[in-house]
């Protein structure tokens, strides 16, 4: 089946699962938000991603859903962020998707904290983050998508296997 759709929590492994599966594609959101000429590497990437407030690309989100749409044609999987307006974006545009957290322990919480740091997030990052992994909701009736808990000794590569989506 092509172009499912799955929206994924930061540092669940989207990049290396899309790595891993040529059928899986990691769409990230940064590109078409903003000019990112300026960043030269992963690194400069990790450093700057995850600040939707600097949104500079009038042709954003159609751009984005534009390459959403080729991307599904494409891909048997589309990982996208699970930043709360893309995932109303999805809805909005009645764009079927699966929706990916983290289960709500401290270990849990501290293992994400500990590889944001390692791929060079920045602190204002990390914060907004567990911002959301303590205040998202993991309750199914919450969410007009499904979702899945990535339990604390899994990631994303896991728990897609473990649901037999992979």
């Amino acid at each position: 089946m092509k172009g499912i759709v799955i929206s994924v929590f930061p540092g669940l492994g989207k990049t290396t699962v899309s790595k891993r599966y040529p059928s899986i594609y990691d769409l990230q959101t940064s590109p078409f938000r903003r000019d990112q000429s300026n960043v030269k590497d992963v690194e400069g990437y990790e450093k700057d991603k995850g600040f939707g407030s600097n949104i500079t690309n009038p042709n954003f989100p159609q751009n984005y859903l534009d390459a959403l749409e080729e991307k599904r044609q494409e891909n048997d999987i589309v990982l996208v962020t699970g930043a709360q307006d893309i995932r109303e974006l999805l809805e909005t545009e009645g764009i079927p998707f699966i929706f990916v957290l983290p289960e709500q322990t401290e270990k849990y919480r501290q293992k994400l904290i500990e590889r944001y740091k390692s791929r060079n997030n920045t602190e204002a990052f990390i914060d907004v983050a567990m911002e959301y992994f303590d205040t998202l909701s993991r309750n199914q009736k919450d969410y007009k998508c499904k979702t899945l808990i990535a339990n604390e000794n899994e990631f994303l590569e896991d728990l897609l296997l473990r649901e037999n989506i992979l």
